[in-house]
C-alpha cells in the first residue's frame, strides 16, 4: 500500500494589495448627471454603487430580457443613460455609464 506525501496548498494573496484594505479608487466618489441621478436617486457616490443601483432599478422595474437574462429592455428614464439604445448588453453597460459619471 502506497502513502501519498501531503500535498502543499500555497496561500492566497489578496491581489496586488498586501494590506488587505479596499484600494482609494474603489472609494473616490463621482458626481453623477441628472439623468443618472433620476435612475439612483443620490447626485453622488462611487461608480459601484452607481451600477448597483442601476441594476437594482433593472430588477424593480424588470426591464431584463425575458428571452436573454443578459441584455436590458431600458424604459424611459434608463434610454436616457444608456444612449437611447433599445436593447444593451450587461456588458457594455458600464461604459454607456461612464459619461454620465464624473469626478469630484
Amino acid at each position: 500500500m502506497q502513502t501519498h506525501a501531503a500535498v502543499q496548498v500555497p496561500k492566497k494573496r489578496k491581489g496586488n494589495n498586501p494590506k488587505g484594505t479596499t484600494p482609494a479608487a474603489l472609494l473616490a466618489t463621482y458626481q453623477f448627471s441628472a439623468e443618472l441621478a433620476a435612475v439612483t436617486g443620490t447626485a453622488q457616490d462611487t461608480r459601484q454603487a452607481a451600477l448597483k443601483a442601476v441594476w437594482a432599478y433593472i430588477k424593480q422595474h424588470d426591464l431584463q430580457d425575458p428571452a436573454a437574462k443578459r441584455f436590458v429592455l431600458p424604459d424611459g428614464k434608463l434610454k436616457a443613460v444608456l444612449g437611447g439604445q433599445d436593447r444593451v448588453s450587461m456588458y457594455s453597460m458600464l461604459g454607456l455609464l461612464a459619461p454620465h459619471i464624473t469626478p469630484l
